[in-house]
């Protein structure tokens, strides 16, 4: 009974495991091998150069099983993230026929995860030459690599002149931060060559090896190399083009003498001179290529037949649609000019010693003092029967603001002499302070003041 109960379950957990392997397609024997191959060369490449901080994305063309991308995770070590970016699964649901904008798509997509990212690691599985050529163009074209991105390109494909030519052709594989994991060939795939482009060696630009790995041995690195080069530290004397136009002070052009009596233009400015500053540090000569407009200054930029715009070119956000930016080595600040205010007409100086404020009380002080005099001339009418007309009342201020002698015709009473009194001290206090200050006018002419803020300006450039 044990032996037969035994058996039913042997056969139960043998028809379970061969249906879960029927959920994935089979790989065949040479690609579970060759998998195996490249699996343990990334793991070991990745364990000597990666950071833990750094996540990785996977980009597949589709020949790999869903089974080995799911795999993926687990033997490509990544604590900060892992991203499976298959084109292949496109093929079916987005647009069968054209296999470029299915690359494009999926690339956008991963430049979201690239900007998420601290630290990035970006690893291609590859085994058609034309896959390799689309995904260094795409990648390009959507900028979607930077230098601190790291690219691993992992192929079975052999490293004959066609993928050598895919190589230093494209920008994405000879410039930026990128390393090649190939197997010798499908009969040998027992040892993995590390190779990288290198664009400014001493004797030109080539593909070069820079370790080996093999089950035995493991992965070597190969003497006087690292796992990435650094591609843009020493140009080895190479020439480098260079686009600007006159702008200065930053480049300019200058005509100077030369020996037989002729003169030649040559470039100047702040710009030029921090340029060849670099060149000698960095062991460049530089071409300097004629241009017409700033549209063909960052054409050839963008086209990749200059290195650099060596020019002042301000960050604005519209350009970064167009263009990358290295490093922004200076700001400008923006300022406005006005020429020195002129004085203002001499009949303008009877009106400055005072203010808006004192003018306009000294004019209400003038209506309402008048008014107070008759009515208190009115009580005393109906007292006496002596009238105060409001003409002889206007009169009365008016002469003591102006410093004149006191109208007798006033009535002498206490309220009277009383508001007479404070009206004397407020015409004396006016008077004195109107009278110095305009004399500082008239002797010390001020300028009126410049506009400091940009309220200001507004203000000064609308009157």
């Amino acid at each position: 009974m044990a032996a037969l109960l035994l058996f039913l379950l042997s056969m139960m957990f043998w028809i379970a495991s061969n249906a879960s392997q029927g959920l994935l397609p089979k790989l065949s024997s040479e690609n579970d091998v060759l998998e195996g191959s490249i699996r343990e060369a990334l793991k070991d490449f990745m364990a000597n150069t990666s950071s833990s901080e750094c996540s990785i994305m996977l980009f597949s063309e589709g020949s790999e099983s869903p089974r080995s991308l799911a795999k993926s995770a687990v033997w490509l070590n990544a604590p900060s993230g892992f991203g499976i970016f298959d084109v292949g699964v496109l093929k079916t649901t987005h647009n069968p026929k054209n296999s470029t904008e299915d690359l494009i798509h999926v690339v956008k997509e991963a430049k979201k995860f690239r900007r998420t990212s601290k630290c990035l690691i970006v690893v291609v599985l590859i085994s058609s030459l034309d896959f390799l050529k689309n995904f260094g163009e795409v990648a390009l074209q959507e900028r979607f690599l930077v230098w601190p991105n790291s690219l691993i390109v992992a192929t079975s494909l052999p490293l004959d002149q066609d993928l050598k030519n895919v190589i230093s052709s494209c920008w994405t594989f000879s410039m930026m931060n990128t390393v090649f994991l190939n197997l010798y060939s499908k009969a040998s795939i027992e040892r993995v060559g590390v190779h990288t482009y290198a664009p400014h060696a001493p004797i030109g630009p080539r593909l070069m090896q820079i370790a080996t790995w093999s089950p035995s041995d493991g992965l070597l690195l190969l003497p006087q190399h690292n796992f990435f080069l650094q591609k843009f530290k020493n140009f080895h004397g190479q020439q480098v083009n260079v686009t600007a136009l006159p702008f200065a002070p930053y480049w300019r052009e200058v005509e100077i003498t030369v020996p037989g009596g002729g003169t030649v233009k040559m470039p100047s400015g702040t710009d030029y001179y921090m340029l060849e500053a670099i060149s000698q540090a960095l062991n460049f000569t530089f071409y300097y290529l004629p241009t017409k407009d700033w549209e063909e200054v960052t054409s050839k930029v963008m086209g990749r037949e200059s290195y650099i715009a060596a020019v002042i070119f301000a960050v604005l956000p519209n350009r970064f649609k167009d263009y990358d930016y290295s490093y922004a080595f200076e700001y400008a600040t923006p300022a406005f000019c006005l020429t020195k205010p002129v004085l203002e007409p001499q009949w303008q100086s009877l009106y400055h010693p005072l203010g808006d404020g004192v003018w306009l009380l000294t004019l209400i002080s003038l209506i309402l003092v008048p008014f107070m005099f008759y009515f208190f001339g009115y009580i005393t009418y109906l007292e006496t029967g002596k009238k105060v007309s409001m003409s002889l009342a206007i009169e009365a201020v008016v002469s003591v603001f102006l410093g004149q002698d006191i109208n007798k015709g006033l009535p002498s009473t206490a309220s009277t002499r009383l508001l007479m009194l404070s009206w004397l001290i407020f015409s004396f206090i006016i008077g004195t302070a109107y009278r110095g200050n305009l004399t500082a006018y008239l002797t010390l002419p001020k300028y009126p003041p410049r506009a400091e803020t940009l309220e200001q300006l507004v203000k000064v450039v609308d009157t």
